[in-house]
């Protein structure tokens, strides 16, 4: 069983450049194929991240070479390509173009965790605190906590059923096949509530004294509901 790389970006280059080849570094064990989805909506995009990454052997992808298309339809493309190209029983480690890896990932370590228990969605790196209410409250979970959610240490994470979450994460291709992705906006809210509902749960890789072990490093963005 492989586990393949899904970055997506959309023409943030300057965050793109600062965090692909460092991560890179910083995965093992990444041993499938690596594909790009780049929603600019121009070809010339395109083919500048295809010259630009030429040695990282990335296939680039485009929902629309005119418009922007939003998330949805960013991940929609970048699992159907993984669908068709990717053995059912593999693994997405999935990155967004502005997320930083703070230490050294051991894929193989994160996939101990994943497959600890079948209703495991997902294992996701822990960010710090970037919204305001999670800097008032001290970071994600107890800023999720004040609203209620909970959460449980588990042997090598933290588990909840509150979110879904797009930060990075590994999850099974398996999954993602028998569940789509929505095309509507808050998507991956919702996306998050239909596994729960069917029993499904997502965890945070490790323990709070070893957090945060990614690092946001965006801007805000409305179009398209990037951040």
């Amino acid at each position: 069983m492989a586990t393949h790389l899904l970055v997506t970006t959309n023409g943030r280059d300057e965050f793109l450049s600062r965090t692909l080849r460092r991560n890179l570094k910083l995965l093992h064990d990444l041993d499938g194929l690596r594909v790009m989805v780049d929603d600019t909506g121009t070809p010339e995009h395109g083919e500048q991240m295809i010259r630009e990454y030429a040695d990282l052997d990335f296939s680039v992808l485009q929902p629309d070479i005119h418009n922007r298309r939003g998330q949805p339809a960013v991940i929609e493309q970048g699992w159907r390509y993984l669908l068709h190209h990717a053995d059912p029983h593999d693994y997405v480690f999935h990155l967004e173009d502005d997320f930083l890896l703070r230490q050294d990932i051991e894929i193989a370590d994160l996939l101990k965790v994943l497959e600890a228990d079948v209703f495991r969605a997902q294992v996701v790196l822990m960010r710090q605190p970037w919204f305001q209410n999670e800097k008032d409250c001290g970071g994600v979970i107890p800023a999720r906590e004040a609203q209620g959610a909970r959460f449980f240490q588990r042997e090598g994470c933290v588990t909840h059923t509150d979110h879904w979450s797009f930060n990075p994460c590994v999850y099974p291709l398996d999954l993602i096949a028998d569940y789509a992705y929505g095309q509507h906006d808050w998507a991956e809210a919702s996306y998050g509530r239909m596994l729960s509902d069917d029993g499904y749960h997502f965890a945070y890789y490790g323990t709070p004294s070893e957090w945060p072990m990614v690092e946001h490093i965006g801007a805000y963005r409305v179009e398209g509901g990037w951040y």
